[in-house]
């Protein structure tokens, strides 16, 4: 909350839609809890961290990436990597 009485919210882009919705209803009740009428509500739409899920065969080939040697030894024991 700012000095000029406005709330400042930062969300992801999944709860943009529902934010909109809502922005009315929840900036009324929030100035009725709070007595003021002076009260706003602004939001920042922020970019979250991906979360990568990797399966074995995308672990290996990032870890040839960065050791080629790994591929010769899997071709040289004549390793399966489970996919």
């Amino acid at each position: 909350m700012t000095s000029d009485y406005r709330l400042k919210l930062e969300i992801g882009s999944a709860q943009k839609h529902d934010i909109e919705n809502e922005k009315i209803p929840l900036v009324e009740y929030l100035r009725n809890e709070v007595k003021n009428d002076h009260l706003s509500f602004e939001y920042e739409v922020i970019e979250l961290e991906k979360i990568v899920v990797n399966d074995s065969k995308s672990t290996f080939d990032r870890l040839v990436e960065e050791n080629t040697s790994l591929e010769k030894f899997r071709k040289l024991f004549n390793l399966d990597i489970e996919y």
